[in-house]
Formats: structure tokens, sequence, C-alpha cells
């Protein structure tokens, strides 16, 4: 039966659709390019695409979170009482966040509509996203660390230790493009226009990559299980069809060579000859 942490990997996957179809329209209306060459309309659309990626990438990234939280809950069952408290404080942390992030970008300009009208009645999201990308960041090592002392006191060889260890760091990656996006939020490197829409390009990027990264992570039990049963089912079909080809071919080839023999006895041939040809397919074997 689907536990918990299924759900909530479902429900951040379904919030991955919004969030990736507002990055392809951000990419589409100005992310990439040199904002002198982006039109009026193209700004007003590429700043409603962007309202939607905030609130869908709070809603993704909170819900995968949550996920590998409950995950290690239902892994480590027996673990000490300290384990499972620190769960729920990071599981309190996220939620926190996700609600004053919410609550903040829909605060931050005066009406709503000011997002995307061009206006001048909005604070600066700069602030705001740079702690937002720094607690969340904060919060991928404490989670992806947390687990580590459990996995290397178990009662298992140090290769598979190893091995564990390094299923649970693959959310350091996503950690890594939340770090990379921190650094991109002020401009990239060498770049003046720090609100250029050429320059927060890979901020986009990286931006992108947290959610999917972590969603991988939040389904990593189930993955080796799914490749497994699709590598064995595919190789059984593959074998099977090699075998059945291969007993069509040999009976195509028994009849060519019982035809030949029949053929051979019809126009008169000699025992003497049929053993001798028997004789020489014999060595030939």
């Amino acid at each position: 039966m689907p536990s918990l942490d299924d759900y909530l990997s479902i429900a951040g996957i379904i919030f991955l659709i919004p969030f990736i179809s507002a990055t392809l329209g951000e990419v589409a209306n100005g992310i990439g390019r040199h904002s002198i060459t982006v039109t009026t309309h193209e700004s007003i659309m590429q700043m409603k695409w962007e309202v939607v990626n905030l609130y869908s990438y709070t809603m993704s990234i909170t819900t995968i979170k949550l996920s590998i939280l409950a995950l290690l809950g239902r892994i480590f069952v027996t673990a000490p009482r300290s384990f499972h408290i620190c769960i729920y404080i990071l599981a309190c942390w996220m939620v926190l966040w996700a609600i004053a992030l919410i609550f903040a970008y829909s605060c931050q300009c005066r009406p709503f509509s000011s997002q995307w009208s061009l206006s001048e009645n909005c604070s600066s999201s700069l602030k705001l996203e740079y702690s937002a990308s720094i607690l969340n960041a904060v919060h991928d090592v404490m989670m992806f660390c947390l687990p580590q002392r459990i996995i290397w006191n178990l009662h298992l060889a140090a290769r598979k230790k190893l091995a564990v260890s390094i299923s649970f760091f693959i959310g350091l990656i996503a950690t890594l493009m939340a770090l990379l996006k921190i650094a991109y939020i002020q401009g990239a490197p060498g770049t003046s226009h720090k609100s250029d829409l050429y320059a927060i390009a890979p901020a986009l990027i990286f931006n992108a990559m947290e959610p999917l990264l972590a969603s991988i992570c939040s389904c990593l039990p189930a993955i080796p299980y799914f490749f497994r049963h699709v590598r064995l089912d595919s190789f059984y079909q593959l074998s099977s069809l090699f075998r059945s080809s291969r007993s069509v071919n040999s009976s195509k080839e028994s009849a060519i060579n019982i035809g030949r023999n029949n053929r051979h006895y019809s126009n008169g041939a000699s025992t003497e000859s049929i053993t001798e040809l028997t004789k020489r397919s014999g060595e030939e074997v």
C-alpha cells in the first residue's frame, strides 16, 4: 500500500508540471535575451509566467522535501527518538518556510497585478529570493546529513554503507543547484546589468534543476526495483524472440534438408551414395 511519502512525492511531481511550463514560458518571452530586444508584451508575459513559477516552485520543492523526510521516518522507524524529533523539526521548518514565502510573494506588490504591469509598486524581490535560497540550502544540508550516522552504524559491509550514503547524498546535487542559484541572483559574474534577463538565465536553469533532482531523490527507493523489472522483462522478451526465431530457422533448415533428400531419392540415388552422404555429414558435425 502507498504510504505518506508516496502521496507527497506524487503531489510534488504534479506541482512540477506548472513549474516546468512556467519556466519554458519565461524562456519563450525573454529570459536569456538582452532586455533591449524584448518587447513590452513579452515582458508582461514573462512576469506573468514568473508569478506562476514562484508559486509552483514553492509548492513542489516543499512537498518533495516533506516526502523525503517522511521516507526517512519510514525507513529508520527503529531509530532513536531524537532522530524522529529532528525529522519533525525539519518538516515544520519546511512548512513555515513555504507559508512565509507564499505570503511574501503575495504581499510584495500592491495591487497584486502590479507584478506584471511594469509599475513601480513592488518592493525588491532580490533580498527575498536571496534569503529564501539560503534557508533552503541550509535545510537541504541538514536533511541529507541527518541519516548518515545511523547508516554507518548499521551491520553492513562498508561497500554497502557507502552505496546507501551516496544514494542519499544525491540530494546534495540539488543543494548545489540552490547554491549556484544564490550566486546568480545578483547577476552573472562580470555582468554589470544585474537585472538583465540575459544575466539571470543561469539562475533560472539552476532553479529548474533543483526540484527535479530532489524529486529523483524522493523516488530513489523505487528506482532500482523499476529498472530491475524493466530490464528482466525486456531481456525475457528479447530472449523469447531470439529463441522463437532460432526455432523457426531450424525448422526451415530441416524442411529444406528433407526436401533435398527426397529429391535425391526420387532421382534414383543409390543406397550407397545416401550412406556415404550420411557418413560425411557425421564427420563434419
